[in-house]
């Protein structure tokens, strides 16, 4: 098992929390960056499985990876 909170090896409360921040922020940067691709806007990182695999149904690799970049 990978922790990439680090909490783990480090028992540090503050970097588990900086960690999960960041992921939560990635996250919700690609939901805007998919936005280009669907068109929803608005939405949180939580949404992205379903819309990933929506989109490579329907635009494919190629373009999801143009947003992305």
């Amino acid at each position: 098992m990978i922790d990439e909170s680090e909490y783990w090896e480090t028992g540090d409360e503050t970097l588990c929390k900086d960690r999960f921040d960041y992921f939560t922020e990635w996250m919700d940067n690609m939901a805007v960056k998919l936005g280009e691709l669907d068109g929803q806007y608005g939405l949180t990182g939580e949404s992205i499985r379903a819309r990933m695999d929506n989109l490579l149904l329907t635009k494919g690799i190629g373009e999801i990876l143009r947003v992305l970049e």
